[in-house]
């Protein structure tokens, strides 16, 4: 319903339910505040925004206020201009004078409003009230003396991260907000309170002391670092980066701690190349380690054939390095051997290909997610994985949404657990299968289906609630729970963790995930929004482009297979291509940003072959394990320094905006790309990342605008192809369900009986700060965590020193407990440098089984 108002002698008409302070906002007139944020639920206690409303008899304060048909509303009347002089009055009697040494000097709100609005002079002359300063963590400072209780940080913690870990202590003049028992702000959005506080009180520690607002230069740009690809807005001092914020168009405003502060990690020790010979390395000039490069991949690939050569990537690099390093080794080469999944097992057939395909098709929208009545999160914890999608599956809990969630891992914060069914990734593997078979065995007899899936469903016999209730521990009747939940859901998220995706078992995963989506579909239960994490930086990018050993350049890329790109036999995977090299087969290997000795899973296997290869080539940001032991190395900029696009885990098109840097902000991937290139003749030019974007656009048919300085100023582009709902067709597909055993292992388990479990360092746990952060919370010792209850049994407290031992090797940490592990396992993070996993991985099995050993002090 409309409703015509004035402000200010302005006529507006607004809808019913808009507070004052919106309508004076559309009305382009400005209504001072400082409690009042648009995300956040409405406070009042600021009283900074009173104004006058015709016809009652006091102010009124506008942010509360809802207009009514006829209201008029006057902003800046002298008892308005008054009342705020008198509130910013009241405001600033406890508060210090040290705008000149405050990092908010320039943009603070109190700063502005008292140069606005004050008296410009003091009347109090009492000692003022002070607070002793507390250290909550090593991204945010906080000073209660600057605070003036607006409590935008406290409703953030509350209703937009769940974590609820800031509050209001005290009463009256001693009033304050801290967090709850002295702890740590810790949590994978902690920074955002940097930016929604109006005063002091709450400042970047990253950023603190290193410029002043106004000399910053702010540039619009997308965080690279997670799938999710959030816009962000670069702020540069001298062309560098000295902060990150979040920036509007998105699905959210706010960033996580990765992407707000994880630019800090960005260096690299090595500028110059270098080559070895006789185990030396030897600086040597640029043209002289790229004619090396250029001309043994030529000479090899030549005598020894296309399948003599490889690469492998990263999926911390842009579209335009992905999709040039596939075309050169595809079109040029001639060789399919490209791979960015170090850590996968086995290569794709035809037919998961397909699944994959399909898979990215159904995917769906991050904000979606918190339209759903129910969430699935399965193996996976969001705030710590993507922590954007965490926080819109929390905006779905908050709203009423059931959260169910089945893994080794209580997802964080507490409320987006739910309903945990704990379980090991083959056990979950399981549950899933059967609850797909379970809902399309209902679609299948429902007679609504076409075509006849019944037999085929009923054949699955090892996927029977029955068998897998007894495999997983978990009992049948919780089991034909789910089910019902599944199919009564109006609206279901499912999102599916990204160790999956490193799994064997992840074409099983997306065959069921497709199957319960077409299910649900057939029986008119109603829409279900899919959302696979798929893995780190751009995945989705190098799953559409082509960056892995498939016979086609990549699933379902853009609108249709780009014409241009020759389609020969599958290549090989990483897996192969170990063991080609183990033969003598595979003679020289690119890798580029990544560092496979420290990743692939078996190391010992690893580092073997990764030694006989006759020529090994690296490109990365540093000097890693892979580059030590490397023939050439060549640097490269970090993904901070480097022009290009990204892709989002939902299929939009986003443009990075580089910072300055000493070797420039083209790519030097593309003199190698471009040298090969142009050194056999065929092939376009793959001179730097705009050539290269407006070939892929042509190829692709992407309708988004060709300079990538304007797709960097936009939202994005969405360029994916999409699919309202899977094909009932899978609902009888039986590809990979014929022939799966997941649960079935070889291993003694009285030997070892601990499932490990690994991923991703969570966000919250701040080991990636580790490069830049010196502060005592950052974590500096390796540590694994452990289940409250195994380390009673085991007489083992926090911090003790423990060895992780499995088949493979073993590993000595710091033993961290955790009440949010399902017990009989133990999670060791793939961020570290001394413990690293693929020490305890390995030996073909699908699962690591491990024992644990508490050390003598």
């Amino acid at each position: 319903m409309a409703l015509n108002i004035k402000i200010d002698g302005k006529e507006v008409v607004v809808e019913q339910g808009t507070t004052i302070l919106q309508a004076a906002s559309a009305a382009g007139v400005h209504v001072p505040h400082l409690c009042y944020h648009s995300e956040l639920s409405i406070k009042g206690s600021c009283r900074v925004c009173l104004v006058e409303v015709e016809g009652t008899p006091k102010l009124q304060p506008a942010c509360s206020t809802t207009v009514c048909e006829g209201m008029v509303v006057r902003t800046d009347s002298p008892a308005v201009r008054e009342a705020r002089r008198g509130v910013l009055e009241l405001l600033t009697m406890n508060h210090p004078l040290d705008c000149p040494v405050c990092d908010k000097g320039g943009e603070c709100k109190l700063q502005d409003y008292v140069f606005m609005y004050g008296r410009g002079k003091g009347r109090f002359t009492f000692e003022k009230r002070t607070f002793p300063k507390e250290d909550i963590g090593p991204f945010v400072v906080r000073d209660m003396n600057r605070c003036v209780h607006c409590t935008r940080c406290v409703r953030f913690t509350c209703e937009v991260s769940l974590s609820e870990d800031v509050g209001v202590f005290g009463r009256g003049d001693h009033t304050s907000i801290g967090t709850y028992l002295g702890r740590e702000l810790r949590n994978p959005f902690s920074g955002n309170v940097t930016e929604l506080c109006p005063v002091g009180a709450l400042t970047d520690r990253v950023f603190r002391f290193k410029a002043r607002v106004w000399e910053l230069e702010k540039v619009p740009s997308v965080c690279p670092l997670c799938p999710v690809g959030c816009l962000t807005e670069l702020q540069l001092d001298s062309g560098r980066i000295a902060r990150i914020r979040g920036r509007e168009g998105g699905a959210s405003p706010w960033i996580c701690d990765l992407g707000r502060f994880g630019f800090g990690a960005d260096h690299s020790g090595q500028r110059r190349p270098f080559i070895r010979e006789e185990g030396t390395e030897l600086d040597v000039p640029w043209d002289v380690a790229l004619g090396m490069v250029t001309g043994r991949f030529r000479v090899i690939s030549k005598e020894s054939g296309p399948d003599s050569v490889g690469v492998l990537c990263t999926t911390l690099a842009t579209n335009e390095e992905l999709f040039g390093l596939q075309h050169v080794f595809r079109n040029v080469l001639k060789s399919n051997n490209i791979d960015f999944r170090v850590r996968t097992a086995r290569p794709a057939s035809r037919e998961e290909e397909e699944v994959l395909s399909a898979a990215l098709q159904a995917q769906g929208r991050v904000n979606e997610i918190e339209e759903c009545d129910s969430v699935l999160l399965f193996c996976c914890d969001p705030c710590e994985e993507t922590p954007l999608v965490g926080l819109h599956v929390g905006r779905a809990v908050a709203s009423g949404a059931r959260a169910i969630s089945v893994g080794p891992m209580r997802p964080t914060p507490r409320p987006l657990s739910g309903d945990w069914l704990p379980a090991t990734l083959e056990q979950g593997v399981l549950l899933l299968a059967s609850l797909s078979r379970e809902l399309g065995l209902k679609a299948a007899r429902s007679g609504k289906m076409k075509s006849d899936s019944l037999k085929g469903l009923e054949e699955l016999r090892q996927f029977s609630l029955e068998r897998v209730s007894q495999l997983a521990g978990a009992k049948p009747e919780k089991l034909r729970s789910l089910v019902e939940a599944l199919l009564s859901s109006k609206k279901l998220g499912l999102v599916v963790g990204a160790e999956v995706f490193e799994s064997p078992f992840v074409y099983l995963v997306l065959s069921s995930v497709l199957r319960l989506s077409a299910a649900r579909a057939v029986l008119g239960a109603g829409e279900t929004v899919v959302l696979s994490l798929l893995g780190e930086g751009n995945v989705r990018g190098a799953l559409e482009l082509g960056a892995f050993p498939a016979s086609s350049c990549g699933p379902g890329a853009g609108n249709g297979e780009p014409k241009d790109i020759e389609h020969t036999a599958a290549g090989k995977s990483m897996n192969q291509m170990i063991e080609a090299a183990k033969e003598g087969q595979l003679r020289a290997l690119l890798v580029f940003g990544t560092d496979p000795l420290a990743e692939y899973g078996d190391r010992e296997a690893g580092e073997e072959a990764l030694r006989k290869i006759e020529f090994l080539a690296v490109v990365s940001e540093s000097v890693n394990a892979t580059a030590g032991i490397a023939d050439v190395y060549l640097p490269l900029q970090s993904i901070y320094e480097r022009e290009g696009t990204v892709m989002t885990l939902d299929g939009i098109l986003r443009a990075l905006s580089p910072q300055r840097s000493d070797l420039g902000k083209r790519s030097l991937l593309f003199d190698v790309l471009d040298s090969l290139s142009q050194t056999t003749g065929e092939g376009f030019s793959l001179k730097d990342a705009a050539s290269t974007f407006r070939e892929m656009r042509r190829l692709h048919g992407w309708d988004c605008p060709e300079d990538l300085e304007q797709l960097a100023a936009g939202s994005g582009v969405e360029v994916c192809a999409k699919v309202a709902k899977p094909s009932e067709d899978w609902i009888a597909s039986r590809h990979f369900e014929r022939d799966s055993r997941p649960g079935e292992t070889g291993l003694d388990t009285s030997d070892f009986p601990f499932y490990f479990a690994t991923g991703p360092a969570r966000v919250s746990s701040w080991v990636w700060a580790r490069p830049f952060s010196d502060h005592q919370l950052v974590p500096r010792e390796d540590f694994a965590e452990i289940s409250t209850s195994d380390a009673k049994a085991l007489g083992i407290v926090d911090g003790d020193s423990v060895e992780i031992e499995s088949a493979s090797g073993s590993v000595r940490v710091r033993a961290v407990l955790s009440e949010n592990l399902m017990p009989g396992t133990v999670f060791l993070s793939r961020g570290f440098r001394e413990a690293r996993v693929n020490f305890l991985t390995g030996g073909g099995e699908p699962t690591t089984k491990v024992r644990l050993r508490k050390l003598d002090a």
